[in-house]
């Protein structure tokens, strides 16, 4: 049953994202701060990226996990938004 439960808590995580990626609106981010995380992965260190962008609205923000070149801080990114929740986003 639990088990179950996750599955579908998953499904509906892609979901969301996959239409994102397909509907989503283009905005160039900021990254604000990049912090190291407890995490290796194939001997790199997980770097969790935090980054800000303006829509035509309200500013959002969102997060990213980096292993391999990761950007510094200022750099801009793109990112992929919900032109109704842009608090919902992906990094592109």
């Amino acid at each position: 049953m639990v088990g179950a439960v996750i599955l579908i808590d998953a499904l509906r995580r892609l979901l969301r994202v996959r239409g994102i990626y397909i509907h989503g609106m283009p905005a160039l981010a900021t990254v604000i701060s990049v912090s190291s995380t407890s995490m290796w992965i194939n001997h790199w260190d997980v770097m969790c990226v935090h980054y800000t962008f303006d829509t035509f609205t309200w500013g959002a923000s969102g997060r990213i996990i980096f292993h391999h070149a990761v950007p510094k801080v200022g750099a801009r990114i793109w990112v992929l938004h919900d032109l109704d929740d842009p608090d919902r986003n992906v990094a592109a």
